[in-house]
Parts: C-alpha cells; sequence; structure tokens
C-alpha cells in the first residue's frame, strides 16, 4: 500500500465540527438529569446488545451511543484499508477514532446530554478516571459490565468478522491478544469502580439481557469484591450442554466458511488469524472431551484448557477476590 493518512490536530478538529459532531448528536438533547452508561467487556461477549438492554433500565433518558469502532469509518484511508489490508485497518484507524471519542465525551459533559459508552474495561485508571469526569459533570454514573465466558466471546469475535465479509460489509479483526488482554485486566477494572465514590450503580449482565448483580451506592469495597467476583464467576462458568452443542456447530460452520470464500482463504495464514483458530482449536478439543461427562459441571469451566494463560489469569483473580482488598 501507499504511504497512509495520519491527522494532525487540526485536521481532527475540522473533521469532529464539520463531519463527525452533529451525526453523532443529531437529535440528542440536554438533560436536566444527565445518565451515563459505562458498558463494559472483552471483545466478543456481546457488548452492543447490552447497551440496548441498560438503555431501558433508563427509561426517561434517550442515550446517545459512543462507540469507538463506529468513527473509523472517518478515516481518510478506512476503505482502501479494509480492501487491500483488514487486519492493519484497527490500528492505522485508531489514530482519528481515539480522538472523536475523545471529542465526543467532552461534548456531551458540556452539553448534559445522556450518552452509553462502550469499552472493554481492559484499563481500570482510565475507565474510573471517565467515571469520575462524568460524576463532575453531574451525570448519574452506572457501570454495566457484560460477563460472558472466554471461549463465547472469542468465537464471536471471529464470527462477527467472517459474517460482515459474508454480507459484503465491512469486517475488523479483533486479535486474540486485545481479547485476552481485556478479559484479564476487567475484573480489577469492575473491582475499582465498585469502590469508587464516582458510581451510582454497577449492574453485571450476561449476553442475553439476564442481570446477575446489580448493586447500588454506598460505594465500598464490598461492593466492589461482590462485582468482581460475579464477573469472575461467570467467565468460569461451564457451558450448558446446549451451547455446547450451539458452539461447536458455529465452529463446523467457521472453519467451512473460512475454506469456501477466496477473500478467507487468503488471510487464513496471517499469524493473527493463526492464533485465534489455535485458541478456538484447543477449546473444540475441550468442549468435546467434556460433553456428556456430568462430573465436567464441576470443573472450572473451558477456559483453563482452552487457553491456559487465560485460566492462570482468572485463577489469579480468584486469590486476590478472596483475599480482599490488599489482594490487589
Amino acid at each position: 500500500m501507499s504511504e497512509l493518512f495520519h491527522p494532525d490536530p487540526q485536521w481532527l478538529r475540522d473533521r469532529w465540527e464539520r463531519r463527525v459532531r452533529d451525526r453523532i448528536f443529531d437529535g440528542a438533547r440536554s438533560s436536566p438529569s444527565p445518565v451515563v452508561v459505562l458498558v463494559g467487556g472483552q471483545p466478543g461477549a456481546g457488548k452492543t446488545a447490552a447497551a440496548a438492554r441498560s438503555a431501558q433500565l433508563h427509561p426517561t433518558e434517550r442515550l446517545t451511543v459512543l462507540e469507538g469502532d463506529d468513527y473509523r469509518q472517518f478515516h481518510p484511508d478506512y476503505k482502501r484499508l479494509v480492501r487491500l489490508d483488514p487486519l492493519r485497518m484497527p490500528a492505522v484507524t485508531q489514530e482519528v477514532s481515539g480522538p472523536m471519542v475523545a471529542a465526543a465525551v467532552n461534548h456531551a459533559q458540556r452539553e448534559k446530554i445522556s450518552v452509553t459508552i462502550e469499552g472493554t474495561f481492559r484499563d481500570s485508571e482510565l475507565v474510573t478516571a471517565t467515571a469520575g469526569e462524568f460524576h463532575q459533570a453531574g451525570f448519574y454514573v452506572h457501570a454495566v459490565v457484560v460477563a460472558v465466558q472466554p471461549v463465547q466471546s472469542l468465537i464471536s469475535t471471529v464470527d462477527r468478522y467472517v459474517s460482515a465479509i459474508e454480507n459484503d460489509r465491512d469486517g475488523r479483526w479483533t486479535p486474540v491478544a486485545a481479547h485476552d488482554a481485556a478479559l484479564s485486566g476487567m475484573p480489577r477494572t469492575v473491582r475499582a469502580l465498585g469502590e469508587s465514590q464516582d458510581v451510582d450503580q454497577v449492574t453485571v449482565m450476561r449476553r442475553d439481557g439476564s442481570v446477575v448483580l446489580d448493586l447500588h451506592r454506598p460505594a465500598s469495597v464490598e461492593r466492589g469484591r461482590n462485582a468482581a467476583h460475579a464477573v469472575l464467576e461467570e467467565h468460569r462458568r461451564p457451558l450448558a450442554s446446549v451451547e455446547r452443542g450451539i458452539w461447536l456447530q458455529l465452529y463446523d460452520q467457521l472453519d467451512r466458511t473460512f475454506r469456501d470464500m477466496a477473500v478467507l482463504r487468503e488471510i487464513r495464514h496471517d499469524d493473527q488469524v493463526e492464533r485465534s483458530w489455535r485458541q478456538l482449536e484447543r477449546a473444540r478439543s475441550y468442549i468435546l472431551a467434556t460433553t456428556g461427562n456430568s462430573s465436567s459441571t464441576h470443573r472450572p469451566g473451558p477456559v483453563l484448557e482452552q487457553a491456559p494463560h487465560i485460566g492462570n489469569q482468572l485463577r489469579r483473580e480468584s486469590d486476590r477476590e478472596r483475599r480482599g482488598p490488599q489482594g490487589l
């Protein structure tokens, strides 16, 4: 590819003011009691569906969704990257999407517009700082954590990309390293949110929208510990028999599609794609080995076998949770 565009601050300001701001906040209005819903989960967890469910918990507010992937299209090379170098696209377009999210957050705070912000909750300091900024701006701060088993979220990232390609839409490949980093950082972030005086409500939700735990004020070490524990329990929850069957069917379908579609065959042996498939192959082997074995329900779940390094991280987080706040 020829040289790619790299934005400077003036270009970003112009693009925000002329093209992005009005599109994002079209129809949005200031609120006397603004709400921010911070929706977090690893890639593939189902944050978009959770954001829609979370909006129903605040029926008096019209929440504008701020999601960084929506702003990648404003990079001048976006279409070219999607066509010629899709695996590189996320890193390049982040130079535009990141500043646009920051500008949207600042605008919402200044204008008192209720918003939903989707993220991975990987970085506890960043997420709690964002919560603090909204609290200082007079917002009700609601943290919603989408807690999903890693085996489910990882295959969903692959399925999302394949579905986009099949339907002639722009696809974004999620590196397994990004998935794992978000997964390992999330319990610490959830605990910090629960302990924060800036957060009014913490909700742990499954991807189907069912609420596992809903905690209001006061903020406390106990609130943080309980929220983090609920997330870890969901991460470690073994797949039910029906879930295993669906997962295996999806794996087989994705494997066939990668072999049948030329555009997917071309990237099949790329390092990023290979890493995801190796992880999925390990998960498949475990699921096949334990399907029909009732004793498997007493095991810590497929995550330990599908990705040992994730399993070790969950084990460490569980140990910290049992020890209490001194374990952080």
